[in-house]
């Protein structure tokens, strides 16, 4: 039995199709960025986040992560021939990662120990008293 080959302008054709998806899809996760940020800036700059929002927003962070790392498998190979994409995608990684440590991880100390570590390396008030 004879099975036929893909001709190769299929495969070229298939190709060149799912690396232009691959580029648009980083493409639209990067925008989606500057638009996180503002929406960090209204919602977690304030005195105290709501517990909804810091929950929604590290939802939304560890979702685009997840993308993110997905298309990473693929744009990380070196026959992924857009390298400017590629960077692009690393670039929008590591913010991401950035943004779940800054607004996610556990301070590495209570206030009141940050307190206590000024106080014993500062002991003496830096003003000059009259």
């Amino acid at each position: 039995m004879d099975i036929a080959m893909p001709a190769e302008s299929v495969m070229d054709r298939l190709e060149h199709r799912v690396i232009a998806m691959y580029t648009e899809t980083i493409q639209e996760l990067a925008q989606c960025l500057p638009g996180l940020t503002r929406w960090e800036e209204a919602h977690l700059l304030g005195e105290a986040p709501s517990e909804a929002d810091k929950a929604a927003h590290q939802a939304m962070v560890q979702h685009m992560l997840r993308c993110a790392r997905f298309l990473s498998v693929t744009a990380r190979q070196p026959e992924f021939p857009d390298r400017k994409s590629a960077e692009l995608l690393a670039a929008v990684e590591t913010g991401l990662e950035f943004k779940l440590q800054l607004w996610h991880r556990p301070p590495a100390m209570t206030l009141a120990e940050a307190e206590a570590v000024l106080n014993r390396v500062f002991p003496e008030p830096c003003l000059d008293e009259p």
